[in-house]
This record gives C-alpha cells, structure tokens and sequence, in this order.
C-alpha cells in the first residue's frame, strides 16, 4: 500500500501544475547569474590577496610585532568578508529553492494560483 501511495505521489509531481507550467522571473534570473558571476570573481581575488598577505607576514623579531598585528587584523577582516560571501551564495540558492517550495504549493490550489497571480510584485 505504501509503495502505492508513493508511486501515486511520484506520478503527481511529474504531471506538473494543474495551471500549466510557470514562467521565471527573466528580470531576477539574469540578476542572480549576474550577482553569483560577481560573488565568484570576488573570493577568487580574495583567495589570491589572502595568499600574498600570508606570504607577507613578517618574521617576529625584538617584540616589534606591530606590523604583523595590523596583518593578522586585516586577515581576520578578509576571513569574515569570505564567510559573508559563502552566505551570500546559500541565500541565492536558498530563494530559488524556497521560491518553488511556493509555486509548488500554489499549484496544488489552482484557485489560489490566479488570486495570488495579482498579488505577486511587477519588477
């Protein structure tokens, strides 16, 4: 009987929505491979200028670590600036993902797809 069900379930989301299929956003689809092409070339930079700064830290010698403390600080900085960029790119991928969570549940409801197609914000 589970297996039944489970087919069932299986053949239901491969029909697709009872509305037909649904056109993305062509606006935000160029945006986001805009902003994920960006986000990309930016910690790649941020690769290469964090290579040269560790390359850079000076050796510690007769207590003056000045230079090396203002080094480790900007390296702690640019740490955070790549934790940023990594959340950044989950939270692209996360809208995609949430965004058809909400399709798929308004297609279940055809009557909710029209009334929510007036609802939804013209970019």
């Amino acid at each position: 009987k589970k297996e039944k069900d489970e087919k069932k379930k299986d053949d239901e989301e491969d029909k697709g929505p009872p509305c037909g299929p649904i056109a993305c956003n062509d606006k935000i689809t160029s945006l986001q491979s805009t902003i994920k092409r960006e986000i990309q070339e930016l910690k790649e930079n941020l690769n290469m200028v964090t290579l040269w700064l560790q390359l850079q830290i000076p050796q510690i010698e007769d207590g003056n670590n000045f230079g090396v403390a203002v080094q480790e600080k900007v390296f702690e900085l640019m740490t955070n600036l790549r934790t940023k960029l990594d959340a950044s790119q989950t939270q692209i991928s996360k809208y995609l993902s949430d965004r058809g969570d909400a399709v798929a549940k308004a297609a279940k409801s055809p009557h909710v797809v029209k009334a929510s197609f007036f609802m939804l914000p013209k970019i």
